[in-house]
């Protein structure tokens, strides 16, 4: 299920990993309200960020996701979209 996949920050464990901290303030960044659509995309293409999954009922919180890619299916309360950063 996993198979290519990369998580950019878990939130939680991962506490020995060099570069943790960076990446879980660019995660916070990438989900927080108000960012700018340019500065996020900056970081997608730096992660090499394709896909991302939301639950479907914080549509509205990650609606920054869903005008920026494609809705490529949903399941079991899920959504995956592919991102469109250019």
């Amino acid at each position: 299920m996993l198979c290519d996949c990369y998580v950019l920050a878990a939130d939680r464990g991962h506490t020995g990993i060099l570069g943790i901290d960076k990446r879980r303030r660019d995660l916070n960044f990438l989900n927080s309200t108000g960012a700018a659509w340019e500065q996020r995309a900056q970081l997608i293409k730096y992660y090499g960020v394709r896909l991302v999954t939301f639950e479907r009922r914080w549509q509205r919180r990650y609606s920054w996701a869903y005008q920026h890619g494609k809705l490529l299916g949903s399941a079991a309360g899920q959504d995956v979209i592919e991102l469109n950063p250019l």
